[in-house]
């Protein structure tokens, strides 16, 4: 008699899971060297560029670890709050010390004084663009309505219906 027959098909080796991919660039200092980027200024573009990377593998970084994106926004927060305060004061016109300089007969004169700049109009809109928005858009939607303040397309519809009902009836 003849064997039974046998399952030909192997089982494959559970593989030990080894991380797909390149390894990571990332390290750990860079949690802390991107609070002085952050500080002085520098984009996410810019920061990625000083550790050698495109923007969104920075972006992951980012999510990945959680250090070195609370170290960009540690390091973003003083830098906004000045940008926040000088386009306030663009907003609500200042004022700043200022020295002007004369000269008679060949001396020099300094006189101190304060120089007042008002409100930028341009700056002004777009503040009150980003903190109204519903009084300060652009775009304005315009609603017909009858006399009884109902929309002007509800009092056609009804003017049409009262029109077939006298015609069928």
């Amino acid at each position: 008699m003849s064997a039974a027959p046998t399952n030909k098909r192997r089982r494959r080796k559970a593989k030990a899971s080894k991380p797909e991919g390149r390894p990571t660039a990332y390290r750990a200092q860079y949690a802390t060297m991107v609070f002085g980027f952050a500080v002085a200024g520098y984009t996410d573009k810019e920061m990625a560029g000083f550790f050698g990377v495109c923007e969104k593998t920075f972006n992951n970084w980012k999510l990945k670890h959680t250090k070195f994106l609370q170290s960009i926004e540690a390091g973003k927060m003083p830098a906004n709050g000045k940008a926040a305060a000088r386009v306030f004061d663009l907003v609500m016109g200042y004022t700043r010390p200022a020295v002007k300089i004369f000269q008679h007969e060949g001396e020099s004169f300094e006189h101190t004084y304060l120089e007042y700049f008002p409100p930028d109009p341009g700056t002004v809109r777009f503040f009150m663009k980003n903190r109204m928005p519903d009084k300060w858009k652009d775009k304005h939607e315009q609603v017909l309505t009858d006399p009884n303040g109902a929309g002007a397309f509800d009092a056609l519809a009804v003017e049409i219906a009262k029109q077939i009902v006298k015609q069928t009836a």
